[in-house]
């Protein structure tokens, strides 16, 4: 196994640590596109926007919708 696949933090379950690479990927395509949130969800591996909206506000705290107009600067 190549230390690019290995999870940087020892302790951190594999599970966690993939959710993290998804998530930051789909707060980067939140962040630079206007790709609908389905497309954003299957692109960083979830099966629908449902998931990734919850997934998001657990774990970041306010949905995608939320987070994208925090870039945008859109009321």
């Amino acid at each position: 196994m190549t230390t690019l696949l290995r999870p940087p933090l020892r302790r951190r379950h594999p599970h966690a640590w993939v959710r993290n690479l998804r998530l930051g990927r789909g707060e980067e395509l939140l962040e630079t596109t206007d790709l609908p949130a389905e497309e954003i969800a299957r692109r960083v591996g979830y099966g629908s926007a449902a998931v990734l909206r919850e997934q998001f506000v657990r774990r970041r705290g306010v949905p995608p919708r939320s987070y994208r107009r925090a870039f945008t600067g859109t009321p």
